[in-house]
């Protein structure tokens, strides 16, 4: 179905709650570009990478294998995660969000 359909062949909002579905699916190509992940993975794929990972782990000889088997998950590792704002940039953020707050203790 193109765009060019819709408002035609298929109404708007049906088109509205076909999109809000696909947002709603784990696996789904536009969830994972909605939380920046590297590619799109099912609940099942990711459960199952980390079971095998856990496993793998626990099993292992640490002699031979000293450093954990990581398996490629679809989104960013905490390590890897580079930061948007500096320090000094993120603390002038939050005096700025305070004094402007309703809420600001």
């Amino acid at each position: 179905m193109s765009l060019d359909e819709v408002g035609r062949s298929i109404s708007y909002p049906e088109a509205i709650d076909l999109v809000a579905e696909l947002e709603r699916d784990f696996g789904s190509h536009l969830n994972a570009s909605i939380h920046d992940w590297s590619f799109a993975a099912g609940y099942g794929e990711v459960m199952a990478a980390i079971t095998a990972s856990s496993t793998i782990n626990a099993n292992r000889d640490p002699k031979k294998h000293p450093d954990p088997i990581r398996l490629p998950m679809p989104y960013r590792d905490e390590a890897t995660k580079t930061a948007d704002v500096t320090p000094e940039e993120r603390a002038a953020l939050r005096a700025d969000l305070v004094r402007r707050s309703a809420f600001s203790s």
